[in-house]
């Protein structure tokens, strides 16, 4: 119901039990009312009074967060009496804050500092001992500077209402109180650095950031997350040609104003240490020998001419621009070669007639909030798709329930699934990554068709990258042209690149050992092909034993391009900083090996923008399903957070974290660490059945395991012993004596 009020003379219309706050900040009017605490995305704590304002008939001022309208209320938010008010609040703020200013990173975008100047004293009547705190550390992507801080404890609400874990608190009485985690203890959520964004004071800050600039001596670039395949928006702050952070973008659609550690933090990774400078060809003698791009074209053109087209594979990041994947495809196919993919992590294609023309979410971002039941099948969503969880913690706040099912249990997964799927209530699958990754993922898809017929319930697949979405429509699949239409000749999908042994091969962005499901064996069919080429950022140790010449292309923070999220919604962004050395846009370097004539990726783009979408028509498949082997212990093997992709892995705050300690080690449950007599920090020997294969690894005790698996993370080097995922393995105690 719409009512009206009266503020500072200004009739504005707002709705029945909206705050003054509420109906302020959303009228035309640029009426400005101070606050601390208050933030339209959390609860209501009215506890800094920042915000009091005159309130007609009320005896004496009132906080505007936490009042209520009432039709023709009449408000005065700058009158004598609010004035009064909130000076007196900002002095008693001021008592205990330190002068930090000129050493604060916070100086020039401190909310303190902003209404200091508007409501504070130039002189201060305090002259009694200030309040010290002593820091505590919270892990590697935040800085404390706790006696700076006012209460306002927006961090605490954020870990409790947003991020679904309460790892702060407020401790103590009156000027006593301190904020800090429990039991002195890291902030281990995976979207822990937005309580940077959320502290109003200097209390809170970034790490890695810390005394590299001033606010004022930033660049804003607007720009896309490339680490997953929510495509958050980000707004990048550049000096002297240097990503010096990353903080999100508001976009109420898609990550609404919050941001995930990964796609804030793995900036550090552009400019790490081992970026490619200028092309490298290796010599006979194993060498490698820097040369100009026009060299190293020839170089390629050469090399290729002598190789049967049917023999050549090219295989591609899902973290790729929808350009760049069109381009490389382009090129390939304009030679009569089908053999691409995108799809790193896969290893069963028998069902990939069926697939979506781009597999997605299929519903809103938003809708997600409001479903009845989510049901996860082999997804560690938290890791995969970590600002999804704060939509379906709300959706778990008003009633909804969300179930992980046993999707190894694949002769009883339609049960299962239907067990939690109420063809009366709004339901929704997801199918993650670890299904993904499964060597029956067709028969897991086939099963989970047949629950969502029965239920009438929709099919989400989280798909890995940042475009793997936009890869789809490209044509960067084996057995599809751009915009699903069916390749002339179905080529080679990735298992069949590697196991049939070619004579050429095209990484573009990839890591062959650590970003493939089969990654071992990729690298041993790349050790025997006649010609490696690979386009990278990084001179990683896997292309240098491997790849024939090396071409540097750009981080995604160094070009422009476009980006497909899980809903479908085309993306693009610009370049924010230039490229490093001799490097080139991917679309660029592309455009160049391909011999086409387009100036921008704009160009390419509109180019892409004509291709007619064909229908896909569905096959009907009927897959036998394999009975599980209950006697071995399976390697669950899902990509650690942190080691997602070339860039995530060198970002070096990120590998300090919990999570990324935690994904370093052997996860098992209780119940299989008491049967094998194994115990919490135990050093182990696992060992691959079938290629015998081994690592030594510590064991860390976890019951969200499934029974009779032991998690051991891919995309970790250490790990790429074991070979891909749902190896049978056996596992024995390491004698350290």
């Amino acid at each position: 119901m719409s009512i009206t009020i009266e503020v500072n003379g200004k009739s504005i219309k707002t709705q029945e039990g909206a705050t003054i706050m509420e109906a302020v900040d959303n009228s035309k009017y640029n009426i400005n009312i101070p606050r601390f605490c208050y933030h339209k995305k959390l609860s209501i704590a009215a506890n800094c009074r920042m915000c009091m304002v005159e309130v007609a008939k009320a005896p004496k001022p009132l906080p505007a967060c936490a009042t209520p309208v009432s039709d023709g209320m009449q408000v005065w938010t700058k009158s004598a009496v609010a004035r009064d008010a909130q000076k007196a609040v900002m002095e008693f703020l001021l008592i205990n804050h330190p002068l930090d200013c000129p050493i604060c990173d916070q100086a020039g975008e401190c909310e303190l500092q902003d209404n200091s100047l508007g409501f504070g004293a130039s002189v201060s009547g305090y002259t009694e001992a200030k309040r010290v705190v002593v820091d505590k550390s919270l892990g590697p992507l935040i800085a404390t500077d706790m006696t700076r801080c006012i209460h306002c404890t927006r961090c605490v609400r954020f870990g409790t209402e947003v991020a679904g874990m309460r790892e702060m608190g407020a401790t103590g009485r009156g000027e006593h109180v301190k904020i800090s985690t429990f039991v002195t203890k890291n902030i281990d959520s995976e979207i822990s650095g937005n309580i940077i964004d959320l502290c109003p004071v200097g209390a809170l800050t970034s790490k890695p950031y810390r005394y590299s600039g001033r606010s004022w001596e930033l660049q804003n670039k607007l720009s896309i997350a490339s680490h997953d395949c929510l495509g958050s928006n980000i707004m990048v702050h550049v000096k002297d040609n240097m990503v010096r952070r990353v903080v999100p973008h508001e976009n109420a659609a898609i990550n609404e104003m919050w941001l995930a550690d990964r796609d804030r933090f793995s900036y550090q990774g552009i400019h790490s240490d081992d970026r490619l400078a200028a092309p490298l060809v290796k010599q006979d003698d194993g060498t490698w020998l820097e040369v100009a791009w026009d060299v190293a074209l020839e170089f390629i053109q050469e090399k290729l001419q002598n190789i049967v087209t049917d023999n050549i594979g090219a295989l591609i990041s899902p973290n790729a621009t929808v350009e760049e994947a069109w381009l490389l495809q382009k090129w390939l196919r304009d030679i009569g070669c089908n053999n691409i993919d995108h799809r790193l992590q896969q290893v069963d294609f028998r069902g990939q007639n069926n697939d979506p023309l781009q597999p997605g979410l299929n519903i809103d971002i938003t809708t997600l909030e409001n479903l009845d039941n989510i049901v996860l099948i082999g997804s560690y969503i938290r890791h995969e798709q970590p600002l999804l969880v704060t939509r379906l913690h709300k959706m778990q706040q008003q009633g909804g329930k969300v179930t992980a099912v046993d999707f190894i249990d694949i002769k009883n997964l339609a049960a299962n699934i239907m067990q939690h799927c109420n063809s009366r209530k709004e339901n929704l699958i997801i199918v993650g990554n670890m299904a993904q990754q499964h060597p029956e993922y067709a028969v897991i898809m086939q099963e989970v068709s047949k629950a969502a017929a029965q239920t009438q319930t929709e099919i989400a697949i989280l798909a890995p990258g940042a475009n793997a979405g936009g890869a789809w429509f490209a044509g960067c699949i084996p057995h599809r042209a751009p915009g699903g239409a069916n390749s002339s000749k179905t080529g080679l999908n990735i298992s069949e690149m590697i196991s049939q042994q070619l004579s050429a091969y095209i990484l573009f962005g990839i890591e062959p050992s650590l970003d493939c499901a089969q990654g071992q064996q990729l690298m041993q069919s790349l050790s025997q092909a006649k010609f490696v080429l690979a386009c990278t950022a990084y001179k990683s140790a896997d292309l240098l034993e491997v790849a024939d010449i090396l071409l540097p292309i750009t981080s995604n923070m160094e070009t422009s391009g476009t980006f497909v999220n899980t809903t479908g919604s085309w993306q693009s962004f610009a370049a924010a900083i230039k490229p490093h050395a001799q490097s080139k846009p991917g679309w660029q370097a592309l455009s160049l090996l391909a011999n086409t004539q387009y100036a921008s990726s704009a160009a390419i783009l509109e180019a892409i923008k004509n291709i007619d979408i064909q229908q896909i028509n569905l096959q009907n498949i009927n897959l036998a399903i394999t009975e599980n082997n209950l006697n071995n212990i399976v390697r669950l093997a899902p990509v650690a957070i942190y080691s997602s992709d070339a860039q995530v892995r060198r970002a070096s705050a990120l590998q300090k974290t919990t999570a990324a300690i935690v994904s370093s080690r052997l996860r098992i449950n209780t119940q299989l660490a008491n049967k094998l007599q194994l115990k919490d920090k135990q050093k182990v020997l696992v060992t691959n059945i079938a290629t015998k294969g081994n690592i030594e690894i510590e064991v860390s005790l976890d019951n969200s395991v499934p029974e009779n698996s032991v998690i051991i993370a891919s995309g970790i080097a250490h790990n790429q012993q074991l070979g891909e995922p749902y190896a049978r393995v056996t596992i024995a105690v390491v004698d350290c004596s």
